[in-house]
């Protein structure tokens, strides 16, 4: 989810969201955010460890320029990655 300041939804712009830290995280790029400032990618096929693993959600920030209104952040969670069954 990327808001501005003042908590708005900020629509129209690319994320990386990265599973795992180390040697071998496996990362994606989001399509652009949709009104409600939401974005998602699919990793088709999860190869960190199993376990507690960070995710990382990175927005580079605009362009210096006439269009600059964002800066760079960068959030942080941990989720439990489980082996999926069927």
């Amino acid at each position: 989810l990327l808001r501005s300041a003042a908590g708005r939804p900020i629509q129209g712009r690319t994320m990386t969201i990265q599973v795992g830290t180390g040697k071998h995280p496996q990362k994606c790029l989001t399509a652009k955010t949709n009104t409600r400032g939401q974005a998602s990618c699919r990793i088709t096929r999860v190869t960190v460890s199993r376990g507690r693993q960070t995710v990382i959600i990175r927005f580079s920030g605009d362009s210096p320029g006439k269009q600059y209104d964002y800066a760079a952040g960068t959030a942080r969670a941990t989720v439990n990655v489980r082996r999926a069954t069927g």
